[in-house]
């Protein structure tokens, strides 16, 4: 294989059509874990001798110290920086982030034989940083199944969130558009893990704005209940203030389901290919969305999702992403193997 995923903490699941990957796991937060970490890694990749490691995310020490390891050892590595380098979030805790970005971060990115965005725009912004490495853009991929026939368990139309319930996600702003246009015969159903604390905030402005009945709250969904939920919803709604792609658009997309979202997300797509609305971030132009989307019919919702599916499957499936991926793998260990030459020939 041209690549393996090293990461300290999420567990990924794979798409079916990918082959299992070895799976290397670092769950203690002892000091014994900063100590002997270096010493780890660098077993594991003497062991497993890497052709290449793709590293998701930065910040984190773990990600740091493995990019020492790779870099020490002349192993090639790519660096996805997963929206943490979009400038919404370079201001969230700026000052230890620029002290950390002079410390260690600038020169891994550095050091890396390319950086992976998932969006033109992510590259943009990784560019603006005067990086001088080259970008790869590959989206994330999405599972295309078939879609599950709607069952109106609910006499009420449905909008659907999901994601964190984090001050990032705009959610704030649906409260207030919702407010704002009081769609009848409609409500909404926010989903997600409460990872802050947020979603305090969120209920009481529902309940100060008077539209705290029209809102329903549910937990962390798994697969299984996210595609029920899909398939009871006729428009999904993602008033985020940053993403570097926002994964859950493409599921609702493939799930048939059309999308409300902002510009700070870089789902131009939608608007272009007329499988929802991509407006500006802010109360208002969430409030012009819905109500236009609101007042469509389910055979008018149902014939912009179908639209949805085709995008996904022709540009976001997993096959066509797999193919991406490669290539840019390839073109890595081309590049690496070329600069090695150079450096030896001097």
């Amino acid at each position: 294989e041209l690549a393996y995923q090293l990461h300290g903490e999420a567990i990924f699941k794979l798409p079916p059509e990918l082959p299992k990957l070895k799976r290397h796991e670092f769950v203690s937060r002892k000091l014994a874990y900063v100590t002997s970490l270096k010493r780890t890694i660098d077993e594991i990749l003497l062991r497993n001798r890497f052709n290449l490691i793709h590293i998701h995310g930065v910040w984190s020490w773990f990600n740091h110290v493995v990019c020492q390891s790779a870099y020490s050892m002349q192993i090639p590595y790519v660096i996805a920086p997963r929206g943490m380098l979009e400038p919404w979030s370079l201001r969230q805790k700026g000052l230890k982030k620029k002290f950390a970005y002079y410390l260690y971060q600038k020169r891994d990115l550095l050091r890396a034989s390319a950086l992976h965005a998932t969006a033109v725009s992510e590259s943009d912004s990784i560019t603006s940083l005067g990086l001088k490495r080259p970008v790869f853009v590959v989206p994330n991929g999405t599972c295309i199944s078939e879609r599950i026939p709607l069952k109106n368990l609910n006499p009420q139309r449905t909008a659907f969130f999901l994601s964190r319930i984090h001050p990032k996600k705009g959610l704030l702003d649906l409260v207030k558009a919702w407010e704002c246009v009081k769609p009848k015969g409609w409500r909404c159903v926010i989903a997600g893990p409460d990872c802050t604390g947020h979603l305090k905030a969120v209920k009481q402005l529902a309940t100060q704005l008077g539209v705290h009945d029209s809102f329903e709250y549910l937990p962390e969904l798994n697969e299984a209940e996210k595609a029920v939920q899909f398939a009871q919803s006729e428009l999904f709604v993602l008033p985020s203030h940053s993403e570097n792609f926002g994964l859950v658009v493409a599921e609702s997309l493939a799930a048939g389901v059309p999308v409300i979202t902002t510009r700070r997300t870089p789902w131009r797509e939608v608007e272009a290919n007329n499988c929802g609305w991509w407006v500006e971030d802010n109360a208002e132009s969430l409030a012009t969305a819905l109500r236009i989307s609101t007042s469509k019919s389910q055979e008018e919702l149902v014939s912009m999702g179908q639209r949805g599916r085709t995008l996904v499957s022709e540009k976001y499936s997993w096959p066509v992403v797999i193919t991406q991926l490669r290539d840019m793998y390839q073109q890595v260990l081309l590049d690496s193997q070329l600069t090695a030459h150079r450096k030896n020939s001097e």
